[in-house]
């Protein structure tokens, strides 16, 4: 593993925390979407580009070496949660 700062592994670790979160969420949000506001559901499919963002960010760093045994396990994780829900977010953004 490449030599990492302290503040990187918590930036790692709050990166996979938020978003094994929020991919979690997805197929309770799927199912409570239609009784948000119009504006909640437009902003909630909007700033979903965070979460992509935040998928390559944590690619960079995999690449980079900068996850631990653990969180490049956690990563594994998420990336197979990614899949199985990446279905629902295109359907969230289709409607």
């Amino acid at each position: 593993m490449a030599r990492v700062t302290a503040a990187t592994q918590q930036d790692i670790e709050r990166m996979l925390c938020i978003a094994c979160t929020a991919w979690e969420s997805l197929p309770e949000v799927e199912a409570e979407i239609d009784g948000w506001e119009l504006l909640q559901r437009i902003d909630f499919v909007e700033e979903w580009t965070m979460e992509e963002a935040r998928l390559k960010w944590l690619e960079r760093y995999r690449h980079d070496g900068l996850l631990t045994i653990n969180q490049a396990a956690r990563h594994d994780n998420l990336k197979r949660l990614v899949a199985q829900n990446r279905p629902i977010i295109e359907r969230l953004r289709a409607s």
